[in-house]
């Protein structure tokens, strides 16, 4: 099953790599079944990371590279602001 938006999506990846993709077949339920291990195994993978602290040291980490970016003056506040923008505002190439 696929949406309109994915159908764009995947038009544009064809004409950037410059090759037309084989329709994959698949069982919803086979999917369904994989998937229900993948979102279990995520799920204990996240409860194991809270538990050795693991956003506590992320968190610690970020605030490190932010201040050492920003003493060598390398900080652009608004860099992701323009960069999502430009990603949101490009046009959407379909053959």
């Amino acid at each position: 099953m696929s949406l309109p938006n994915d159908v764009d999506l995947i038009h544009e990846i064809e004409a950037d790599v410059g090759k037309k993709m084989d329709k994959f077949e698949c069982k919803e339920n086979e999917v369904l079944e994989e998937i229900t291990k993948v979102y279990k195994a995520k799920r204990v993978a996240t409860m194991k990371m809270m538990d050795d602290g693991f956003e506590e040291k992320a968190k610690a980490r970020k605030a490190q590279k932010m201040k050492s970016l920003e003493e060598k003056g390398l900080l652009n506040k608004n860099n992701k602001r323009r960069k999502r923008e430009t990603i949101s505002s490009r046009p959407l190439t379909v053959e």
